[in-house]
Order: C-alpha cells, then structure tokens, then sequence
C-alpha cells in the first residue's frame, strides 16, 4: 500500500559538500514552528562547509545539511516558484567553503509555513514529547489522513512532528522527471526507513 505522499529526502552525490555549521541564526528550532522568518532573517546567515572533509564541494540541487532544512539551488527554487507552491517561502542563504570564500549566494532555504494537522494519531505509533504537549517525539509508523490536507498543498510540514517535509506524489515526480541532482523520495508509509 502507498500514500499520496512522499518525504522530501537527500540522495547521496559523490564529492557533494557536507554542511554543518550555520551561522548568523541561532535560533534554528524555529525553522519547526511554521512560522513566517523572513523579515527577521539576518542576510548574513550562512551555512559553513566541514572541514573534515576539505575535498567535497559540490553543491547539488537539494543539499544536505546538519539542520535538515530544505536547502535548495536557484534552479531547484525556480521550479518551486514555478509550480506556485502556497505556504511556502524562501530564505536567502550563502554558503561557505572550507577556506571561509563564498561558495554559493544563490541558494536558499525553503521554508514551508503553517504546518498541517493531518496525523493520524489512532493509526500512527508514535512516543509523545515529554515536555510539551501536542508534540512528538519518535514515530515508528506514519500515518496521514489525507482528507484534512488542504487541496492546495503541494509541500508542507506536520503539526506535532515538523522534522519531515511531504510532498504530494505527483509534485514529486514532477521535480524527479526535471532530474535535480541530490533529491529523493520516501513514501510515508515507509517511514522511518
């Protein structure tokens, strides 16, 4: 059985630079609230290559990141833009290499907003938040009720456990055809892998 909807993942790319170190934003749990950041976006915020490893510097379509935001190129934003995505905006990011230079001002953090109350907590398995109330902490199996995701959402985060984004299987394959390097899929009923 599958879903409609999928996880937005990283793929693998051979010498793609491996970032860890975001600075100029300290508060990174706020990327988790669904929240509008860009007018309180510092514009020097950016991501720092790892110096352990000095040779991968590819920045790919979807890069992976120690802050498991959505970390996109121009040309991967352009599609998103393109597609008309509702409750979604785009942060701009610089990147910097293992010799403090710029690698990249182009790319940007897509931040989705609003987060959609659609788990299905009866047929989800979960461990709730020992701390704050209506969040999760640990899922071992997802399930969504898809009836209460808007119909205008092509991309979203969940309310209670933001730390995925989903997609919509046809948006999905949509952006798989137009072959962006670094992106993969993981259908929700397959979640955690």
């Amino acid at each position: 059985m599958s879903s409609d909807f999928l996880i937005w993942r990283y793929l693998s790319v051979p010498g793609a630079a491996v970032l860890h170190d975001l600075r100029g934003f300290d508060e990174n749990n706020r990327f988790d609230h669904g929240r509008t950041l860009k007018d309180e976006f510092p514009s020097e915020t950016a991501f720092h290559m790892d110096p352990d490893f000095p040779r991968d510097l590819t920045l790919p379509d979807n890069v992976c990141n120690a802050e498991q935001v959505l970390l996109v190129s121009q040309r991967l934003q352009q599609a998103l833009i393109d597609a008309r995505l509702t409750h979604v905006e785009y942060l701009p990011m610089t990147v910097v290499d293992h010799k403090g230079r710029v690698a990249s001002s182009s790319h940007v953090i897509v931040h989705p907003l609003e987060l959609v109350d659609c788990i299905d907590m009866q047929q989800s398995v979960y461990q709730p938040h020992r701390l704050v109330k209506g969040k999760i902490d640990k899922v071992t199996k997802l399930v969504l009720d898809e009836q209460r995701v808007p119909p205008d959402r092509q991309l979203f985060k969940l309310k209670g456990y933001p730390t995925p984004v989903i997609v919509r299987g046809a948006f999905a394959r949509t952006l798989t055809q137009a072959g962006f390097s670094g992106l993969d899929w993981l259908d929700v009923v397959d979640f955690p892998d």
